[in-house]
């Protein structure tokens, strides 16, 4: 059984410490399927090549693990940055795209956080930035929060989840109640392992079932957009099974 924990911890931390290179991936990805559908990119050109470049680097930095929570803030820095500023200058458009668009950032941000912070890591003494660990428990819990309210409240993500009735509705009280106690738990770090476990059972089944509903979501918005915001989802659940597995 211990084996078996450390093969999903070793598998959970190699995919999280690659996730700069995925979110440069996708960002070419969606530029060049809003090049071939003849729309403008709605970014400067000068920072969006900043942005891939400075994701590259940290994702090969962490590969590395030289310089990891140096690297971590440098990502989540930039993924702050590149979310502010798209979504200052990006055109109008629907709030709930753009809402679980900024989420999703934010929660990315928590991951890069509890990287730097190596609070997943089974370390012999305390480490200079643990301290960092509650602000990114923090940005998951606001993640799953707003996630809740959005499931409940907006129409398109309400959609998403097809389940026969009254199934799917009894799924989407469950499941937003779920995020919300288990997210609120997570962010005042009570019971973290009993509440990462919690919300990564409900996460895995958000993520099977509304995050991966593709052939609805390609009606809504655009593919590499709807696969980054998926990536995302997945790599909180990945840090979930680190902090409880820890």
């Amino acid at each position: 059984m211990a084996n078996f924990s450390e093969k999903i911890r070793s598998v959970c931390s190699f995919v999280l410490l690659r996730k700069p290179f995925l979110d440069a991936m996708t960002m070419c990805m969606v530029l060049s399927e809003r090049e071939k559908d003849k729309k403008s990119e709605l970014l400067p050109q000068t920072f969006v090549y900043i942005y891939i470049f400075a994701m590259f680097l940290s994702g090969t930095m962490l590969s590395f693990g030289d310089q990891r929570s140096l690297y971590a803030l440098i990502a989540a820095g930039f993924t702050g940055a590149f979310s502010l500023i798209a979504h200052t200058i990006m055109p109008s458009i629907d709030t709930w795209l753009r809402v679980r668009m900024i989420i999703r950032d934010a929660a990315v941000i928590g991951v890069y956080l509890i990287i730097a912070s190596r609070g997943t890591e089974r370390l012999t003494r305390r480490y200079n930035l643990a301290w960092l660990f509650h602000y990114g428990c923090v940005m998951l819990a606001a993640f799953f929060c707003a996630t809740s309210f959005q499931l409940l409240r907006s129409p398109e993500e309400y959609a998403a989840l097809y389940l026969p009735y009254p199934l799917g509705d009894f799924a989407k009280i469950v499941l937003a109640g779920v995020f919300i106690v288990g997210g609120l738990l997570l962010g005042s770090e009570r019971e973290t392992k009993t509440a990462s476990w919690i919300l990564a059972a409900a996460l895995t089944f958000y993520i099977m079932f509304v995050e991966l509903s593709l052939g609805y979501w390609s009606r809504k918005t655009e593919f590499w957009t709807q696969m980054n915001l998926t990536i995302s989802s997945i790599c909180v659940l990945l840090i979930l099974l680190l902090v409880a597995l820890k």
